[in-house]
């Protein structure tokens, strides 16, 4: 079991999860993905070592008024522009994507009809030419090319409408790059990446009821029934650990155990030995946890294999 861990996505609580889009209207996604990298505008500012690690964001809102003040007078002449509010807007784009983003951190990168989610792989460095903004708008020319980029690695790429209802809510926020501290989102964005994954202190294994119908009250009580009955077994000496369930009972929608990560992990095995048949999982517990969940499984026979319901599998783990 403990192979299957270490093996595991893992997410502390020092990761921080960020919106970050590929230019107006999603105009640079496909090279996004394809060149496996984000990127951010206002090029003008491009002098790394004159922003990077700054405490003081006010040395940042100089360089950019300094840099930015002439356009921006000039579109101010053609329309409403708060110059001021303008200037203060870009310097927080810059400033959380050079300095606030991290390496590890997870980001999301909204398509007009998907989504890709990935990982922060690199610190900021300048690359000029791959993405040029060359409409010819004075806006356009405002922003200007996105030549401050940094690597990730696309974990999953996904379609909108199968998006949990709260994650899919937070991608109508209408920022260049925005800070996810929604804890729900957080979760829902989790287990959109992985079926078993494991925090600071817990273990989070994600079965997913798949069936477009609704849900069938019997088969949702035989399944929560033989999860209470293997976690019951495989406790042992966690008679204070409490196992925890968040669930969207949709259809389709996911249930979610939390606890020990370690009987988490066990508990999910026991379930896809009972159900799934794959009596193969089984060996990566130790012999006296694959003797409790044999003899569960043989004293409770199951002739139902939940065909709409979608277990974490093995490499998920």
């Amino acid at each position: 079991m403990n192979d299957i861990l270490e093996s595991s996505p893992y997410f502390s609580q020092q990761t921080n999860y960020w919106i970050v889009r590929s230019g107006v209207e999603s105009k640079f996604f496909e090279e996004f993905e394809r060149n496996e990298q984000i990127a951010l505008g206002w090029n003008l500012v491009k002098d790394l070592k004159s922003i990077e690690n700054k405490c003081d964001i006010d040395a940042i809102r100089d360089l950019v008024e300094f840099k930015y003040n002439p356009l921006l007078e000039e579109l101010s002449n053609k329309k409403n522009v708060n110059i001021k509010r303008r200037i203060s807007d870009i310097t927080g784009k810059i400033n959380r994507f050079v300095n606030e983003l991290k390496i590890g951190d997870i980001i999301l990168t909204p398509g007009k009809e998907e989504v890709l989610i990935g990982e922060v792989l690199s610190d900021t460095f300048i690359e000029e030419g791959s993405y040029k903004n060359s409409s010819g708008s004075l806006e356009e020319t405002i922003i200007g090319d996105l030549n401050k980029v940094r690597d990730v690695k696309w974990i999953k790429k996904i379609p909108r409408d199968e998006l949990e209802p709260n994650l899919r809510l937070i991608l109508n926020v209408n920022h260049g790059i925005a800070h996810i501290n929604n804890d729900q989102v957080i979760t829902e964005i989790n287990r959109t990446l992985y079926s078993f994954y494991v925090t600071d202190e817990k273990g989070h294994s994600i079965f997913r009821i798949k069936t477009q119908n609704e849900i069938d009250f019997d088969k949702y009580a035989l399944f929560i029934r033989h999860a209470h009955g293997l976690y019951n077994i495989l406790k042992n000496d966690l008679d204070e650990e409490k196992l925890t369930i968040k669930t969207n009972i949709q259809s389709p929608g996911p249930i979610e155990f939390i606890g020990n990560a370690v009987l988490v992990g066990e508990m999910s095995i026991g379930l896809l030995c009972m159900f799934k048949k794959n009596k193969e999982a089984l060996d990566k517990l130790d012999s006296s946890k694959q003797e409790k969940i044999k003899n569960y499984i043989d004293t409770n026979p199951v002739e139902d294999d939940l065909p709409d319901y979608e277990f974490p599998y093995e490499g998920e783990f």
